[in-house]
């Protein structure tokens, strides 16, 4: 997948003027909820971004717009495009990093462990790089499970919970719009979720607000500034007494992942692991196994990535969850080509195939791209090169017309 054909963005910034509105507009809702001294931490959160994006708009260095009208929205300040002005052009963000690349063009290359067995070698430079980019774009599975965990309750007909269903309404809308690949309308639809729970002192769908935000930054190769936006739903819960949501913790691990921070990665998931083991959540359960799975498999140890993936399908046995049970099939297929078992893997992968194409029309094409990646990889280990390169085009139109 090249990120090269999408255009870039033009980064801005904020006006000297609108700087200064902002800065004070920070500083009183600051000192109205504390007395002691504004942290990074602390202004990142106020402004509904992470910290490091808010050291870039305090510095009035390059950022996107929905970025800046998401702080503005934030501290209760209504926005005008007026209020930016283009940053020099050695300021300007791309919305994706260029991906890192090995000697044959795959994109996002996974160094290997010296754990791998060396006969995988050359098939796991090639299907390390599928799962990252599966995981890169957030897949289905993983976004509609997450959808029904962080579901709002029914609206309320009280004129005195008004601001609830305005915070329940922002946030469907918000997932619509991430659904969408609308990802600068998901971002100004969460600065409301974030600044009505600032408003009202409630922690009502912060969590998932900030979950989904941070879910935007990993969308855009920004795993750093992920982490920090999930560290402010974690703080919060820590100032209230309360342990992290588990889904929170599990995308802390999918980015510590990214970042071959494997120990850290681990630690996170396993937590997450437990939180939903405390919380009898059989669905997260499945989910956090998935995950240790792609990590053992990324780490090069194909028997706990196995291990790890047949749990989780054990798990999710029963409970109706298909998307999620496709998803981590597709994922154990890579495992058997690993191994060297392609024939097993593009059986496995056919299947995956024909259940996401079936339902292509509940928001499953991303997963259809992923799918024909795959079974891209697996021909070519089989060395049908035809079939491979048909695959391969198939997934790049997918990835095309989903804007990824």
């Amino acid at each position: 997948m090249s990120v090269s054909s999408k255009p870039r963005k033009r980064a801005v910034r904020l006006t000297p003027e609108a700087l200064e509105s902002l800065r004070a507009a920070l500083t009183e809702r600051w000192r109205s909820q504390s007395s002691g001294r504004l942290t990074r931490e602390a202004r990142a959160e106020l402004l509904g971004v992470s910290i490091a994006t808010a050291e870039k708009i305090i510095a009035n260095r390059g950022v996107d717009r929905t970025t800046l009208e998401v702080a503005f929205n934030s501290l209760g300040l209504e926005w005008n495009d007026a209020f930016c002005e283009y940053a020099s052009a050695a300021a300007e963000v791309s919305p994706v990093r260029p991906a890192e690349s090995d000697e044959r063009g795959s994109a996002h290359r996974v160094p290997l462990v010296a754990s791998v067995p060396p006969q995988t070698t050359p098939i796991r430079n090639l299907v390390a790089a599928g799962l990252l980019t599966a995981a890169l774009l957030g897949g289905a599975a993983i976004v509609a499970w997450r959808s029904g965990v962080a579901a709002p309750p029914k609206p309320t007909v009280s004129s005195d919970t008004a601001w609830i269903d305005e915070s329940d309404r922002a946030l469907v809308e918000a997932s619509a719009r991430y659904h969408r690949s609308d990802f600068q309308g998901a971002r100004k639809e969460l600065g409301k979720v974030l600044e009505i729970a600032r408003e009202h002192d409630s922690n009502r769908n912060f969590d998932a607000a900030s979950l989904l935000l941070g879910d935007l930054e990993t969308l855009a190769g920004r795993f750093e500034e992920a982490k920090d936006q999930y560290a402010v739903a974690i703080r919060r819960r820590k100032n209230l007494g309360q342990k992290p949501w588990p889904p929170v913790l599990e995308s802390v691990g999918m980015a510590e992942m990214r970042l071959h921070n494997w120990q850290a990665a681990r630690e996170s998931l396993i937590l997450c692991l437990e939180g939903f083991r405390d919380n009898q959540e059989p669905v997260g359960v499945a989910m956090a196994s998935r995950d240790l799975g792609e990590l053992a498999f990324r780490t090069g140890d194909l028997d706990a990535a196995e291990n790890w993936f047949r749990r989780s399908l054990a798990t999710i046995k029963g409970l109706r969850k298909a998307d999620i049970e496709t998803d981590v099939r597709g994922q154990h297929a890579l495992v058997h080509l690993a191994r060297g078992h392609a024939l097993r893997a593009r059986e496995e992968l056919k299947a995956c195939l024909d259940y996401w194409s079936r339902w292509e029309s509940k928001g499953h094409p991303r997963w259809i791209a992923v799918t024909e990646m795959r079974l891209g990889l697996t021909e070519a280990r089989l060395k049908n090169t035809a079939a491979a390169r048909a695959h391969f085009t198939r997934s790049k139109e997918g990835f095309q017309r989903v804007g990824d």
